[in-house]
């Protein structure tokens, strides 16, 4: 993802503008261990999507190409805006 996905213009621009986008390593540090309590996933890569009051959207594990990224990036924006 961070090769392949991330960096393509359409996906950047999209994350970017509408997200505030973290990651972690939920084995190696200690904010990651906190998200993995919190949401309780079982599975790498893992997007959790938030509203800004903290409630959880979307969370989807494993590789997304463009594609399917792009799509999950724009429900949790039209399900934000609900």
């Amino acid at each position: 993802m961070d090769k392949e996905v991330f960096p393509l213009e359409k996906v950047k621009k999209l994350m970017t503008d509408s997200f505030i986008c973290v990651k972690f390593d939920c084995r190696k540090e200690k904010l990651g261990e906190y998200v993995y309590q919190k949401f309780w996933f079982s599975s790498f890569p893992t997007y959790i999507f938030l509203k800004s009051d903290g409630s959880r959207i979307n969370m989807v594990s494993g590789y997304q190409n463009a594609d399917q990224l792009i799509k999950l990036l724009r429900n949790a924006i039209a399900v934000n805006k609900e």
